[in-house]
């Protein structure tokens, strides 16, 4: 039920509300941020650095947003974020983390400073940030499958061609795959992007159990005689 009013909730918003929705968490994530690696570091819930100079939480999130931005991680939509984002998030996390530590040095006139609370920093934003954009992701496409009036499919293929085809179903409102159909044995009892491999002789009763409507092919080397 969570879910399905998340996704609701996200589905109705335009591609500029969405934007504005996840900058907005990651300013909260980044001050957050900022706080718990102080904590872990000091295991002091008000470090002597965040009592002198508290405005770095403020700080922080408003380096971080702009250069996520100039990252480009606003303009990709979640649905289609991947290995690329993840590396993006990488990347500029790590160029404000430099910052803040350079800033920090500078504004530091009173208490200590830990220089390895900027790696626990660095670490909690990528696992925080990255992690929340897959499991986001993940929830999109989880379902996806329950669209209404899309047309439940099996995939005829567990390969790289059949995980593609699978990747951008799921992306997509006309089709819903539900199944992979493979003749390997090795390959049956996997999960490719949630979805179960199967032997092909099970297709009438995934077609009963799964409501299957059609088989998409994923095998570029099939035999036309095969196909048909």
């Amino acid at each position: 039920m969570v879910l399905e009013l998340f996704h609701f909730f996200f589905d109705t918003l335009s591609i500029r509300q969405r934007k504005i929705v996840i900058g907005l968490h990651d300013v909260v994530i980044t001050a957050l941020a900022v706080w718990a690696s102080f904590l872990l570091r000091l295991s002091d819930p008000w470090a002597p650095f965040l009592h002198f100079n508290w405005p770095v939480l403020i700080i922080a999130p408003a380096i971080a947003v702009p250069i996520y931005y100039r990252f480009r991680l606003y303009r990709q939509l979640v649905r289609y974020s991947g290995q690329h984002t993840f590396f993006s998030i990488i990347k500029a996390t790590t160029l404000i983390t430099m910052i803040l530590m350079a800033l920090a040095i500078l504004i530091n006139t009173k208490g200590t400073l830990p220089r390895s609370s900027f790696i626990i920093f660095w670490v909690l934003m990528v696992m925080i940030i990255g992690g929340n954009r897959i499991i986001m992701r993940a929830i999109i496409f989880r379902l996806s499958r329950f669209r209404e009036g899309a047309t439940r499919v099996a995939i005829y293929g567990a390969g790289w061609a059949g995980a593609q085809l699978a990747k951008a179903l799921l992306s997509g409102s006309q089709f819903v795959p539900t199944a992979f159909l493979d003749d390997d044995p090795k390959k049956r009892g996997a999960v490719i992007h949630g979805l179960s491999v199967f032997p092909p002789n099970d297709l009438e009763k995934l077609h009963r159990k799964l409501d299957i409507n059609g088989i998409l092919l994923a095998i570029p080397s099939l035999s036309g005689q095969r196909k048909r």
